[in-house]
């Protein structure tokens, strides 16, 4: 009898730690998932800012824009469950786009002329999902009189 009520606790025990251990494991998983899209939208967010902020001009192209700088140019992709960077090196951002708009002057960019310099931008304006929360990144790039002539 009493081997009988050592083995129950026994077992209750383990249940109960396997259900804790569980529930642990799933939070951590949770909790390491968000912080590893947090860190890509900052990777991104902070790789936007010093591409506008070194961009000689930025033009939309078939699918997404295109900035050109002195020594070389990128390109962003803009999918709806990620962002693709296309520079010296390729960058894949697992992050959900809901919109995408591309600005020149307040005026909406939607297609793509043959002219390059009437594809130009100075805003673009994204709308990103993180933690199911619609998030609103708006980027600006101001053209000198020397940029717009080139």
């Amino acid at each position: 009898m009493e081997i009988s009520i050592a083995m129950l606790i026994t077992a209750i025990a383990i249940a109960l730690t396997y259900t804790i251990y569980n529930i642990v494991f799933q939070s951590y998983q949770a909790f390491k998932s968000k912080n590893v899209q947090a860190i890509e939208m900052a990777e991104l967010d902070e790789l936007l800012k010093k591409d506008f902020r070194q961009s000689l001009i930025i033009y939309k192209d078939s699918r997404g824009i295109r900035i050109d700088k002195n020594d070389e140019a990128i390109n962003y992709d803009f999918e709806d469950a990620y962002i693709t960077r296309e520079g010296t090196a390729v960058d894949t951002f697992k992050i959900v786009v809901k919109d995408v708009k591309l600005l020149f002057r307040g005026s909406p960019v939607t297609e793509i002329l043959s002219t390059s310099s009437k594809n130009r931008i100075d805003e673009v304006i994204l709308n990103l999902v993180f933690n199911n929360q619609e998030l609103v990144y708006h980027y600006r790039k101001q053209y000198s009189s020397t940029d717009l002539s080139y």
